[in-house]
């Protein structure tokens, strides 16, 4: 085998090089509007506008902060918020690793058709389907209160979650189940206590997605909510700092800015087991 030259060398180093460059400039431009959101929540109103590309503001302007957490009753959509994420999280995590472990590891007659059924309802625009849950709720007495809009949030995002249980369950060995039956185990205990803490990746994976994605709910929330705006999750919330007339951006920017911190968090909690999730449901 021929060595490298000094050529050789230089021309990967290069090659290298470019290709940093770029995703640094891929980075750059993905990290810039939420720089831009931090740097706008410590402006005036004016100021976004009148200079509306400079990063650092000048004097800062920390009302904005208190203005958009009270005078707006971002604290209590805040606290709407959360426990509209953690009530979501708990459902799908309970019904997409419980779904999931029966279609994956067990046979029964229709089990095909429900396959199928999954799958086709992950194509139906979910605008489709809001007249229906919202007259489903109303028959049921559900509008206007957590309990409603959160069993309808979790309907539309459940089935992803119990299609990544099903692809992790099916590549565990049956001699994990087996080994459990031996020694006493019944169904729940053997799901319990031996697939359930194998499932962490995936867990972890439903749980960043599915929080992400209820704290920035909109369409469910409003809709769920229209009576009664103390319910309001603070994707709907935001709309508070929009009048008719004017708009108050900067507390928005404040707002969204406190926002974020929560999700965040829970990326960094859990990201190991996200990009372990990820990688175990692509081999799945």
């Amino acid at each position: 085998m021929a060595k490298a030259t000094g050529g050789d060398y230089l021309r990967r180093l290069m090659q290298r090089g470019s290709l940093h460059a770029v995703l640094i400039l891929l980075c750059i431009i993905w990290i810039y509007p939420i720089v831009w959101m931090v740097s706008a929540s410590f402006k005036t109103n004016a100021q976004m506008w009148n200079n509306s590309a400079g990063l650092i503001p000048d004097p800062l302007q920390l009302d904005n902060y208190v203005r958009a957490w009270t005078t707006s009753n971002f604290s209590i959509y805040f606290l709407n918020t959360v426990i509209f994420a953690v009530s979501v999280v708990a459902l799908i995590v309970f019904l997409g690793s419980t779904s999931g472990y029966v279609l994956g590891r067990f046979k029964f007659p229709g089990k095909r058709l429900i396959m199928v059924l999954f799958i086709g309802t992950t194509v139906v625009p979910r605008a489709t389907t809001i007249i229906p849950l919202f007259q489903l709720a109303d028959m049921l007495g559900l509008l206007n209160n957590r309990i409603g809009y959160t069993l309808a949030y979790t309907s539309k995002t459940l089935i992803i979650a119990i299609l990544l249980f099903i692809g992790f369950y099916i590549g565990v060995p049956r001699e994990m189940e087996d080994s459990g039956a031996i020694d006493g185990c019944n169904f729940w205990q053997q799901f319990r206590h031996i697939m359930l803490p194998l499932a962490k990746p995936i867990i972890g994976t439903v749980t960043i997605l599915n929080t992400i994605g209820a704290w920035k709910a909109f369409m469910i929330p409003l809709v769920f909510t229209f009576s009664r705006p103390n319910l309001r999750t603070l994707g709907v919330g935001m709309y508070a700092f929009v009048g008719e007339f004017s708009s108050d951006w900067a507390a928005m920017a404040a707002a969204a800015s406190i926002s974020i911190v929560p999700m965040m968090v829970v990326f960094l909690l859990f990201q190991r087991y996200f990009i372990e999730g990820l990688a175990g449901a692509v081999k799945g």
